[in-house]
């Protein structure tokens, strides 16, 4: 009984949460392949992974905050201008590369690696803003001409 009521309301949020970001109405159809997909990922004992899967997002979610600092008291030392007087580039590659080279780091060095992945997260987006910078690539955001 207890197992029947608990996957109800577990094919109620995946049911929603599919329906929102599907953009259908089809809930009917979203709720039974989420059914389906929950049973085939059962049978195929998922639960045995789930402690790698949360230290693997351990590992390399910190990062992203490690380059949020940076890219805030580095780069905007301190102070964001407002959102709509800025003009955002597509992509931030000193980020990117700053966090493909922290989740490595954070992955493969000994110690703790959320905090070895914010460091050399912080450590990356400075160098990689820096060598961008002097290659003529800044990645600096314009601001809108009013």
């Amino acid at each position: 009984m207890a197992l029947r009521v608990s996957d109800d309301n577990n094919f109620l949020t995946f049911s929603v949460a599919g329906c929102n970001f599907l953009r259908t109405q089809n809930r009917r159809l979203i709720t039974i392949c989420g059914a389906v997909v929950g049973t085939v990922l059962g049978l195929m004992r998922i639960d045995l992974y789930l402690v790698q899967f949360l230290l693997l997002l351990g590992t390399l979610i910190p990062p992203i905050g490690g380059i949020i600092i940076a890219d805030f008291f580095y780069k905007h030392r301190g102070k964001y201008t407002l959102l709509e007087q800025t003009h955002f580039r597509k992509f931030n590659w000193a980020g990117i590369g700053a966090y493909v080279l922290a989740s490595l780091i954070a992955f493969f060095s000994p110690g703790v690696p959320p905090i070895n992945g914010i460091i050399a997260a912080v450590v990356g987006y400075i160098a990689f803003d820096k060598v961008l910078s002097l290659l003529g690539h800044s990645q600096d955001h314009a601001p809108v001409k009013a």
